[in-house]
């Protein structure tokens, strides 16, 4: 993990800070756990609500218009409306790309002066929980990065994607009967 990654995650705090007070960005994935290449890109998840420093006790209240009732909905509206702001007010930002209809959506851009490519996601709380995990694996044993590497490789040899795809569409033409 490199000071240059915070400054990322503390760039787009400071601006979102103004509208959501709590905003809390986190890196996490392979920056984190220390699985990652050289030139890995930097994964950050966005949280709208800091719920570990939102308190109910709390004598502000803070104000936010009810969700909707489809939470993926509601995440691909903020991070097309997050991507505009970034296009907008970050300087030294390219490249810019919302993918919100993907699995997990992201907006994707490339810092210049961090010199990192990013993925933007929002409440991945469990893809920062597993990279700290992973993180604190790999410190207790070195052996798990050999087995996560080896893992992985297997993965990649045998398309796991590609399998992962077709079983999707095996079970939905098995609905469709």
């Amino acid at each position: 993990m490199q000071d240059s990654d915070f400054f990322v995650c503390t760039v787009i705090e400071e601006m979102l800070s103004g509208l959501f007070p709590h905003t809390l960005v986190s890196p996490f994935g392979s920056s984190v756990n220390g699985f990652g290449k050289k030139n890995s890109d930097l994964d950050l998840n966005l949280e709208l609500e800091d719920l570990v420093h939102l308190k109910k006790e709390s004598e502000l209240k803070f104000m936010t218009k009810k969700r909707l009732n489809n939470e993926r909905r509601f995440t691909q509206g903020s991070l097309e409306i997050v991507h505009n702001m970034l296009k907008m007010f970050v300087p030294q930002l390219s490249n810019l790309v919302s993918i919100l209809n993907a699995r997990v959506p992201i907006v994707k851009f490339y810092h210049q002066g961090a010199d990192v490519e990013c993925d933007l996601t929002m409440t991945n709380r469990t893809g920062t929980l597993m990279s700290e995990l992973l993180y604190v694996f790999s410190s207790l044993d070195d052996r798990v990065k050999d087995l996560v590497f080896t893992v992985r490789k297997i993965a990649q040899m045998q398309d796991y994607s590609k399998w992962h795809k077709r079983k999707i569409q095996f079970i939905l033409n098995k609905k469709s009967l």
